[in-house]
């Protein structure tokens, strides 16, 4: 997953540089990067899938509808979490069945 977030930070340094639309991120490169860490077995991985999440979320919030995260980072950060060995654990996996359940409700609605 390290080298999936280094390149994932290059194609945002590289975007904002140069303002490339083909090297902007957008859910799917952020998510694929979430879900390798969801993969790894490093001790801090569900806390670095979290950190990836923070950032996306805010850059969406920030006005990126490119970035909105989706069912599939929720997923792929509570099987991170799933792994995980922290204290944190539990408490974050029943916040990630929340954002889970509401995003069902809102695909729902459409």
């Amino acid at each position: 997953p390290e080298r999936a977030e280094t390149f994932l930070c290059f194609m945002q340094k590289l975007y904002q540089e140069a303002g490339d639309e083909s090297l902007k991120p957008d859910s799917y490169s952020f998510n694929s990067v979430i879900d390798a860490y969801s993969s790894s077995a490093r001790p801090d991985a569900a806390i670095r899938a979290d950190e990836l999440y923070e950032t996306m979320k805010k850059l969406y919030e920030d006005g990126d509808p490119d970035l909105k995260p989706d069912i599939i980072t929720y997923t792929s950060i509570r099987n991170a979490w799933a792994q995980s060995k922290s204290d944190d654990a539990q408490q974050r996996l029943r916040e990630i069945g929340r954002l889970i359940s509401a995003e069902r409700r809102r695909q729902k609605s459409r």
